[in-house]
């Protein structure tokens, strides 16, 4: 059996499980009293990560694990493990709000759909295969549309050109002429003697007409005459095409917004965010895509509805006709449209979604990517080469260089360093304290390497998903003991790194040490979704200080 206390200021509260599941705060204090079945030492892990046995001691025959913060930097649906049982944790966060949440996810996706994979907890794989296949649905069937908007664009011109058409016979008004008579036209002359003018005086007039022995005008005549009737099969197909995926893609934006509630966006600002607030997050941007590609289809429609006037949309399964297999842009046009019905509309269920485990490692790709982007926003990219480098068991940049004849510019992810002679180096960093053997590993690094004058600089970020107080008092000085005491250069014996950085989630950050002159700078640099400023600036200054600034953009 297992209780979990809450620490408050007032003393210990008990958090009762609801339906089997312990909610739990991230960063709340908490103790937890396990009742074994038989007296032996224990091992407890909080979703694989041990719990260390110097947080544990016996207590009238319970296992009592001291207050800590068991859940800090976990989010969702989480398993505690206790002695081989397993109990249903449910983590509700504080550090970020729902919609930074929202925008983190929405930025990476952006950037990486796949990062979205490594984000579900290690017990929710049967979910996770679902879920992947209502996405992958919905993302298929947003390919074949993009793909047919940019088919028939390419194709428009020459249905403009050549549209397939009939010649029927229709009744029409025209300005009389007396060569272009038809029997029909006579009889609608005989049907409507009130519309000709009659006087003596058009007698002998070039538009007369004579009837007895009267004369008279007419301005203009029902007459039959042959016109161009587009209102054919093939183009009752076309439109229809349009017509079906219009309608798919309304029942899907539809479907989206009832039973994801995405368009529900009003939250307590200052609350806890609960995983359950996040069930909408994956299909957030597939709104948003569809919001998109139904605008391109409908633009679209509207350009084909001006060549096809007055066709009707015909919604069927096509039938390969003579024109479709004759005529190229008919032909291209069928081999797409044949294939919309293989697109059925796909059911969004009530979706339980994401089972986050880990927010700081969310928050590690957030930042890889913002600096990413900062740097190529800084450095003028036509006069670089670019290379990535990517991890091979997960789809995320290990090195990206951006180089030329002049200067290297190269971001680093997780690289590990060691100590002389141990392990590969791929920069000059070395671990110089007396556990050798051991290699350090920070979030970012960006080396700058001057070719000409044979230098290399470091600048060291590491993402901390944390608040202020504790980026300041607990990891700051960790991280200085590491990168600035313990860590040196490789050939250059009195030097350090040049930059030190902690990059957290929150609105302002400080700058710890700050010198034109001296190094290295130290800094705790804010970082979050619309809290961007920080971090660009620190890059594109530290970019503009060690390039020529032919390479560097303006700021």
């Amino acid at each position: 059996m297992l209780r979990i206390f809450e620490t408050h200021n007032d003393g210990k509260r008990e958090v009762l499980p609801e339906e089997g599941v312990f909610n739990v705060l991230e960063l709340g204090l908490y103790e937890l009293h396990y009742l074994p079945n038989e007296i032996k030492p224990i091992q407890a892990s909080v979703e694989g990560t041990p719990i260390p046995s110097a947080y544990l001691r016996m207590e009238d025959n319970t296992f009592i694990f001291a207050e800590n913060r068991y859940f800090e930097d976990f989010f969702g649906g989480i398993t505690l493990l206790i002695d081989g049982n397993t109990f249903a944790i449910n983590v509700r966060i504080g550090k970020l709000k729902l919609s930074e949440i929202e925008d983190l996810f929405a930025y990476l996706w952006r950037k990486e759909e796949r990062f979205l994979d490594a984000f579900y907890a290690k017990n929710s794989n049967i979910e996770v295969r679902q879920k992947q296949s209502e996405i992958t649905q919905i993302t298929n069937f947003f390919s074949f549309v993009n793909t047919f908007v940019s088919v028939l664009e390419k194709l428009l011109p020459y249905f403009e050109k050549q549209p397939h058409f009939v010649l029927r016979k229709k009744n029409t008004m025209l300005p009389f002429n007396s060569n272009k008579m038809s029997p029909n036209a006579i009889q609608w002359i005989l049907n409507n003697l009130d519309e000709i003018q009659f006087d003596e005086s058009y007698k002998g007039h070039y538009k007369a007409i004579q009837i007895k022995d009267r004369y008279g005008l007419i301005d203009n005549i029902s007459t039959e005459v042959e016109t161009k009737d587009f209102n054919t099969y093939e183009n009752q197909v076309i439109m229809g095409a349009f017509f079906i995926i219009i309608k798919r893609l309304k029942a899907l934006k539809r479907d989206i917004e009832i039973k994801s509630n995405i368009r529900n966006t009003s939250f307590d600002a200052d609350k806890y965010v609960d995983f359950k607030d996040l069930r909408r997050l994956p299909f957030i941007r597939l709104l948003d895509e569809a919001m998109a590609v139904e605008r391109k289809v409908r633009v679209l429609e509207r350009r084909y509805s001006s060549i096809f006037a007055n066709v009707s949309p015909k919604i069927e399964k096509p039938v390969l006709t003579s024109i479709f297999s004759q005529k190229p842009h008919y032909k291209r046009a069928y081999e797409l449209i044949k294939n919309v019905g293989n697109y059925k509309s796909v059911a969004i269920g009530q979706s339980k979604l994401l089972n986050i485990s880990k927010l700081s490692k969310l928050y590690e790709l957030y930042n890889l990517f913002q600096i990413i982007d900062t740097i190529k926003a800084s450095l003028k990219l036509p006069l670089f080469r670019v290379d990535s480098v990517w991890k091979k068991e997960e789809p995320v940049i290990e090195k990206m260089a951006f180089t030329n004849d002049d200067f290297e510019v190269n971001l680093y992810y997780d690289h590990k360093y060691y100590g002389e002679g141990v392990g590969y180096n791929d920069t000059l960093l070395r671990r110089i304290d007396k556990d050798k053997d051991d290699f350090y590993q920070p979030d970012f690094i960006i080396e700058i390497i001057n070719k000409e004058q044979h230098k290399h600089k470091y600048y060291l970020f590491d993402a901390k998903y944390s608040i202020l107080k504790n980026v300041r008092t607990i990891h700051l000085p960790s991280l200085e003991k590491k990168y600035l005491v313990r860590t040196g250069i490789y050939g250059s014996r009195n030097r350090k790194i040049s930059g030190l950085y902690a990059l957290f989630p929150d609105t302002q950050g400080e700058k710890v040490v700050e010198h034109p002159y001296y190094e290295p700078n130290i800094g705790l640099i804010a970082s979050k979704p619309m809290v961007e400023e920080e971090l660009r600036a620190c890059i594109h200054n530290i970019l503009r200080e060690n390039l020529h600034l032919e390479f560097v953009q303006m700021k």
